[in-house]
């Protein structure tokens, strides 16, 4: 009888055992799919710092800093998205995420769509109505426009955005523009040009939005200013 019952616990035990690391399979099959979504589509689980300082952060800067001067906060990606400015300025250091924040900006006007986590809180009235959309991405010059700047886009643009998915077929290399297809509608336009561009260059139809990755010449933000008359 005792023997019987020691073989019957010890088949409840490998059962429980087998659905066990059944789970854990799962669960890790479940991450590989989802990390392997956020390398190939990173715009949706794109997560803006909220300028929280963490215990960690707080740690490091007492390193440096006094304790009076240490803020409660500091101004985040999550401040640059949630404002309802109509002109930003983004500052702040190498790798401090200037380039990224201002791409998925420029996403949100050309698509109307936000990542997961800014749905719910950011302002809906600020989300475009009308396409398509004309949009302008001005770089410092050819060398940071090609090495920096469209890199950023290529990685953070949606994959359902692009013509059969791919960018090589929404993007032309020899006039720096790139198509935004919804469906087999033609969604918005980017167009990406540099600072050094003549002032003539930045002349032509209305556009919607503009994002400057570094501070344009004043000539050239004049002449983007008057490209506004139609916009929303």
């Amino acid at each position: 009888m005792a023997q019987t019952k020691s073989k019957e616990t010890q088949a409840v035990v490998s059962d429980r055992g087998a659905k066990v690391s059944r789970l854990r399979e799962l669960i890790t099959e479940k991450e590989r799919v989802r990390d392997e979504l956020k390398r190939q589509n990173p715009f949706w689980f794109f997560e803006p710092y909220s300028g929280e300082i963490t215990p960690e952060k707080r740690a490091f800067l007492k390193e440096y800093l006094k304790e009076d001067d240490i803020p409660i906060r500091l101004d985040g990606q999550s401040d640059v998205l949630l404002s309802r400015a109509d002109l930003i300025d983004v500052s702040g250091g190498n790798g401090a995420g200037k380039s990224e924040i201002t791409a998925v900006r420029s996403v949100i006007e050309a698509t109307g769509e936000l990542p997961l986590a800014l749905r719910g809180i950011y302002p809906e009235d600020r989300l475009p109505e009308r396409f398509p959309r004309a949009i302008r991405v001005i770089a410092v010059d050819y060398k940071q426009l090609m090495n920096t700047v469209i890199p950023k886009y290529q990685r953070i643009v949606p994959r359902e955005y692009l013509k059969k998915g791919k960018w090589s077929e929404s993007f032309i290399s020899d006039t720096k523009k790139l198509t935004l297809y919804k469906g087999n509608d033609v969604w918005a336009t980017v167009e990406f040009m540099t600072n050094t561009m003549e002032v003539e260059s930045f002349q032509g139809p209305d556009i919607d939005f503009v994002c400057y990755d570094e501070e344009p010449f004043e000539a050239v933000y004049k002449e983007n200013m008057h490209r506004f008359r139609t916009a929303e």
